[in-house]
């Protein structure tokens, strides 16, 4: 269990970064920057509590250590999904005006592919 919370730890690092980065890029809706942080972090942190739900029923504490191949199939199957509904939420939410390129590098980097 404990490798699934640090799993998903790095991969909210990766939409951490995106969302801190991406504050300064644009899309073709605008956005306020604070207005942006305060949505994709809402975004994230629904998200977070999902993860963090699916992966206490799926491996309870008293249910002994999981198996590698029962946490890559919560991996695959539960924490990549909803890091990618994570980022579009995000991307559909516009950006702050400027940076446009840095914003379209930053959000498919993090899809986590």
């Amino acid at each position: 269990m404990r490798r699934v919370f640090i799993g998903v730890a790095a991969c909210l690092t990766v939409v951490g970064a995106s969302l801190a980065l991406s504050a300064c890029g644009s899309s073709s809706e605008s956005i306020s920057k604070a207005e942006f942080l305060k949505q994709g972090n809402e975004i994230c942190e629904e998200g977070n509590k999902q993860i963090r739900t699916a992966g206490e029923e799926q491996f309870p504490r008293s249910g002994g250590r999981p198996s590698q191949k029962d946490l890559e199939a919560f991996a695959t199957n539960t924490v990549v999904p909803e890091i990618r509904s994570q980022l579009d939420e995000i991307e559909a939410l516009g950006f702050p005006s400027g940076d446009e390129e840095q914003v379209e590098d930053i959000l498919p980097a993090a899809a986590l592919t």
